[in-house]
């Protein structure tokens, strides 16, 4: 009788001790077992195809990612911000350095904005231009990246002003009309928008054009003898009433109306991604946008191309003058 128990008590004792020794166990290991992608759709958080709940009737959340979330609602995924406009530290540098060139010249600067894939055509433009006397004393070159800045002042040390805006998503060279493409055309509007803001003249250019002579005695003269708001020459090949101009060589002179014209042309570009600087530009132009005088003239071959005369009426013009 006395064995029995002894037998019954170590059974009991071994009993407890396997299930301590399985808890522990358990308790401590890992589970390395995975999910079967063709499982997926089993997920607490995911609705089953066959089970579709009618919009409207539940608390349930439905889906994750992007798509339906809580409540039935839609939640579309963020986009980037398109770089269209100079940040507040960039604007304030690109304000001060054409200030200073403005200053130091007395009467226009010249402005250009390019991204890497431009770098090896401005700096070929820079050695073209190297000998004319007043160009690299009143330009601004202003740089999506950093390293085309450098470069520039490797090469040429302070004669050129180079800023550098430090973007790094638009190096690339992009088809025309690809967005990015767009976006760097809308942010050059910005900067004219700013320059005009603090009243320094300035002409936009592009470096992608072969300058065989100095133009500032050209534009020099301009200005003394012709009243205007911004200057731009005419298309090789008119495309119709509304496609006539094109958008540089630029001068823009800082007056009410230029100002309101520019903010005009920003807005729209800002508020339509799609649109283009020079389409847009031409349809204010042939309306004659608030009064603008647009102004060109026959220029001889080794400047520009030629260009054509839009003038506001000279009732328009007076009464514009006076509100100077």
């Amino acid at each position: 009788m006395i064995k029995l128990r002894y037998i019954f008590l170590w059974v009991i004792i071994i009993y407890f001790t396997v299930q301590y020794i399985f808890s522990a166990v358990q308790l401590f290991s890992v589970d390395t077992s995975r999910v079967g992608y063709e499982n997926l759709k089993e997920g607490p958080l995911l609705l089953k195809p066959s089970k579709i709940l009618k919009k409207g009737n539940t608390n349930i959340i439905q889906g994750i990612g992007y798509g339906l979330t809580v409540f039935d609602k839609t939640s579309k995924k963020p986009k980037l911000k398109n770089y269209t406009s100079l940040p507040d530290i960039a604007r304030k540098k690109v304000v001060n350095i054409s200030k200073k060139l403005f200053d130091s010249t007395g009467d226009f600067i010249y402005v250009t904005l390019i991204n890497k894939a431009y770098e090896n055509l401005t700096l070929n433009w820079i050695c073209n231009t190297s000998l004319m006397k007043n160009v690299h004393n009143r330009t601004l070159i202003i740089s999506m990246n950093n390293s085309t800045c450098q470069n520039i002042f490797h090469h040429w040390n302070d004669t050129i002003k180079c800023i550098s805006l430090n973007v790094s998503d638009y190096n690339g060279s992009y088809d025309w009309g690809a967005q990015k493409y767009i976006d760097i055309l809308t942010l050059r509007t910005s900067i004219m928008m700013e320059l005009t803001k603090h009243q320094i003249p300035f002409i936009l250019f592009e470096t992608d054009a072969v300058w065989f002579k100095d133009p500032f005695e050209f534009f020099k003269n301009f200005t003394t003898t012709e009243l205007f708001d911004i200057y731009v020459p005419i298309k090789g090949r008119s495309g119709g009433k509304s496609d006539v101009l094109s958008f540089d060589p630029m001068f823009v002179q800082p007056t009410n109306t230029s100002k309101m014209f520019l903010e005009e042309l920003y807005g729209r570009l800002e508020n339509n991604t799609k649109l283009f600087d020079q389409d847009e530009m031409n349809k204010m132009c042939s309306n004659q946008y608030n009064g603008l005088m647009v102004y060109g003239s026959q220029i001889h071959r080794n400047f520009f191309p030629s260009s054509s005369i839009i003038t506001s009426t000279q009732e328009l013009r007076t009464k514009k003058l006076a509100n100077l």
